[in-house]
């Protein structure tokens, strides 16, 4: 999470949803543990999921259902939309 560190030092407002073992913490950083990881809604998945947001405008989506091979797009809001 090098990056993401390097993020927060710059002053960019940085929000995980963590599918790990409870207990991550990461100064200047906001993570919120998914139900699913406490079994509460999936008993067992290998899916892997990315998403990133820029400042509510833009960002990237990629989902990988067997783990290993990616599959993504680019939602963009248009500019003139209100924020």
């Amino acid at each position: 999470m090098p990056a993401l560190r390097e993020a927060v030092r710059r002053g960019v407002d940085v929000i995980l949803l963590d599918f790990g073992a409870a207990g991550r913490e990461e100064q200047g950083m906001r993570i919120f543990r998914h139900a699913s990881t406490d079994r509460a809604i999936y008993r067992h998945h290998q899916a892997r999921h990315l998403a990133l947001v820029a400042d509510s405008l833009e960002g990237v989506t990629a989902v990988a259902v067997d783990g290993e091979e990616w599959e993504g797009s680019e939602p963009r809001t248009p500019p003139s939309s209100p924020r």
